[in-house]
């Protein structure tokens, strides 16, 4: 096995970017979404380079079951840019329709099973003799039982160049359309996204011209120097920038997601109160039926709550909670706390749902929980002066199901094991 210049060129990117991977998981364990989505990005970009290495150093020959494997990370980390850049910039959670953009690898892993599953030394033949044939049969695919090899060198080609002309645009008018607040307090993630599209596209070009035999030069190479550029500022850059792996400072707020999880919060809370709901979860789409005029949906027109604005509404609102101590009043509502404290209806729904990650109704409770708590720390006794379902009603739940079901929840024990334990 020879190193040349080239082969240490992918191993030193396969090194970056796990160096990477390594120091953003250490600093945060349970990442966002677009956070765990860079990360699987830096994983599969590190294997690609790993096995790009090997097959130029003819190292692969010590491992052959990994030939033909780094072009599946390739075709998972090309649309994994296009989620980072969507979750990053809409806070948007994981949807099952994400998983068609992984088409292509599937039907990648389905084209080359034959392969896959060749006994060892079957394989290591397979290899040698592409290798005897030079470069162009080593980047022809011809393995698959389905298409031919250009096939795959126009998928690899196409996808790269589509994710990146869509990245490009999606972001170009996420930004027009977004107000000063935002493009200052995101301007490096908005940099990094604009980056990555970028990078998609010079990573099209070398791929593209050494297939077509365009550019007279070999296709590693070319492929080498310029991913290993683009992954060195890429890599440096996050070193120096790590905070924006975190997503958008504030929150974008979708006005119509807003209303719906607003009217789901205030009809849940409306039949818990009146004892009605045992499981509010089944019968939201029956809730959402029901005329609620002050919640209708308005239009889906989206706007932007900036830092500032976020770290305002947690002080006054959590201000407002402690020292009024509304939860207690039963049938408290959304709609009640936003009047109370001055905030559009939309933007407290958003400011819990995204920003705190949890719904009112659990917004709510936990604070009941938290102030049954208290009365037992300060009182032992009281457990016995009161059944459940009065002590429920004292901290403002309005049954003793909905009462023991969020005691259990935020405590993992019921009132009863907690309070006589």
């Amino acid at each position: 096995m020879q190193l040349t210049n080239f082969d240490i060129l992918n191993a030193a990117v396969a090194l970056l970017s796990f160096l990477i991977f390594l120091i953003h998981w250490m600093k945060n364990r349970k990442p966002s979404l677009p956070n765990f989505l860079f990360r699987i990005f830096l994983l599969t970009n590190s294997y690609y380079f790993v096995v790009a290495a090997l097959i130029q150093s003819d190292g692969i020959l010590l491992v052959p079951h990994l030939f033909r494997t780094g072009s599946i990370a390739g075709l998972v980390a090309t649309p994994i840019v296009y989620l980072i850049l969507i979750k990053s910039l809409k806070n948007e959670k994981w949807k099952n329709k994400d998983y068609i953009h992984f088409l292509p690898a599937l039907l990648y892993i389905i084209d080359f099973i034959p392969f896959f599953i060749l006994p060892t030394e079957s394989k290591r033949q397979a290899i040698e003799s592409l290798f005897t044939k030079g470069n162009n049969a080593t980047l022809g695919f011809n393995e698959g039982w389905i298409f031919n090899g250009t096939f795959w060198v126009v998928i690899k080609v196409l996808q790269t160049l589509v994710y990146s002309v869509v990245c490009f645009i999606s972001l170009k008018k996420m930004v027009e359309k977004s107000g000063v607040s935002f493009k200052k307090e995101n301007s490096k993630l908005i940099l990094l996204l604009y980056w990555l599209s970028v990078y998609l596209f010079l990573n099209t070009i070398p791929v593209a011209l050494s297939f077509a035999n365009l550019s007279g030069l070999n296709g590693w190479k070319v492929t080498s120097i310029v991913i290993f550029t683009s992954t060195l500022i890429t890599c440096l850059f996050l070193l120096f920038n790590p905070e924006v792996l975190f997503g958008i400072k504030g929150i974008w707020i979708n006005t119509k997601e807003s209303n719906d999880a607003a009217i789901k919060d205030t009809l849940i809370s409306q039949d818990e109160h009146a004892g009605i709901v045992e499981n509010p979860v089944s019968t939201i789409e029956k809730l959402l039926k029901k005329e609620v005029p002050h919640l209708r949906p308005q239009s889906s027109s989206e706007n932007y709550l900036s830092v500032l604005q976020v770290e305002k509404m947690e002080s006054v609102i959590g201000k407002y909670m402690s020292e009024t101590q509304a939860y207690l009043q039963q049938g408290f509502s959304l709609p009640q706390l936003a009047k109370e404290t001055g905030f559009q209806l939309q933007h407290v729904s958003a400011f819990l749902n995204q920003h705190l990650g949890e719904s009112f109704n659990d917004y709510i409770n936990k604070y009941r929980v938290k102030h049954l708590i208290s009365l037992f720390e300060q009182d032992a006794n009281i457990i016995n002066q009161y059944t459940f379902e009065s002590l429920g009603k004292i901290a403002g739940f309005g049954s003793r199901s909905t009462f023991i079901n969020a005691f259990k929840k935020f405590t993992g024990q019921t009132p009863s094991a907690y309070f006589r334990s």
